[in-house]
């Protein structure tokens, strides 16, 4: 029983799932090809970006 209910959560959340997914390898190789500032940078420019789109979305 507890599966589908995990299964319906993933399956109607699974564009957040990969956004999420992909901006934290995006700030893993910005990590490991730059130094620390950029990273920082990279990491505070998606926090922004998801608040736009919660925004967005409560909006709605």
């Amino acid at each position: 029983m507890n599966f589908i209910r995990l299964k319906t959560l993933v399956s109607s959340h699974l564009h957040t799932i990969l956004l999420l997914l992909g901006m934290m390898f995006i700030v893993a190789a910005v990590q490991i090809l730059t130094n620390i500032g950029y990273t920082l940078l990279t990491s505070g420019i998606f926090i922004i970006i998801i608040a736009l789109l919660i925004e967005r979305g409560v909006a709605k």
